[in-house]
């Protein structure tokens, strides 16, 4: 039996959302539970109501959180941002750096490649 999914929604692609998440969680030191997250970025990303909950093909989860998981992931790689405890996620000191270089590097402002 041939089971029609629906239509593929558009995201944003995951270099877009690693430098977002990285933005959304620089401005605190205190972790943040990865719900706020979603909704903040989705909220950045202006997503409609379809695209923050049309679910996987292969799990039952939102596309829009495996996208952001993915972005995490990279920055956990990368040593940007901190690989636990679970349900908390916060930068390193170097990811806070990282943001602060791609924020200033955005809107024209000399890097220091020091950082």
């Amino acid at each position: 039996m041939k089971v029609n999914w629906p239509t593929p929604v558009s995201l944003p692609s995951t270099d877009e959302v690693v430098r977002q998440l990285a933005y959304c969680l620089r401005p605190s030191r205190q972790p943040r539970e990865p719900e706020s997250v979603y909704r903040a970025l989705a909220d950045h990303f202006a997503l409609d109501a379809r695209q923050r909950h049309v679910g996987r093909r292969t799990r039952s989860e939102p596309a829009w959180h495996n996208r952001v998981q993915t972005a995490r992931k990279v920055l956990v790689a990368k040593g940007l941002m901190n690989d636990g405890p679970r349900g908390l996620w916060s930068l390193t000191d170097a990811g806070r750096a990282a943001a602060d270089r791609w924020k200033n590097a955005e809107f024209g402002i000399p890097v220091d490649e020091g950082l």
